[in-house]
C-alpha cells in the first residue's frame, strides 16, 4: 500500500514529505528429494513506514524464515530438524 501517493495533493508545508506505506511479502516453498526426504522453505518480510514531516517518523518490520528438512524412516517413524531465523526492526 502506497496511501502516501494518493495523499500527497492534499498535503502541504512539513507534511508534504510525508511517508505511510506497507508491504508484506509471503514466500513458500517445498522440494522432494527422494520418497523419504523433503525440505521445506519459507520466510516472510514486512515492512511499515509512518512519517509526518519532521514531526513524527516510526519504522518497523519483520524478517523470518524457516528451514526444515523432514526424512520418512518407514510408516510409524519420521525426522524433522528446522532451523529459523527472526529479525524483528523498530525505530
Amino acid at each position: 500500500s502506497y496511501a502516501d501517493v494518493l495523499a500527497r495533493p492534499f498535503l502541504s508545508g512539513d507534511l508534504a514529505d510525508s511517508k505511510f506505506y506497507f508491504y508484506d511479502l509471503t514466500l513458500k516453498t517445498n522440494y522432494r528429494f527422494s520418497d523419504k526426504d523433503q525440505i521445506f522453505l519459507s520466510g516472510y518480510f514486512g515492512r511499515d513506514v509512518f512519517s509526518a514531516g519532521a514531526q513524527a517518523r516510526f519504522l518497523w518490520g519483520n524478517a523470518t524464515g524457516t528451514l526444515r528438512w523432514n526424512h520418512l524412516f518407514n510408516e510409524r517413524l519420521f525426522f524433522n530438524l528446522t532451523t529459523f531465523y527472526s529479525n524483528y526492526d523498530y525505530s
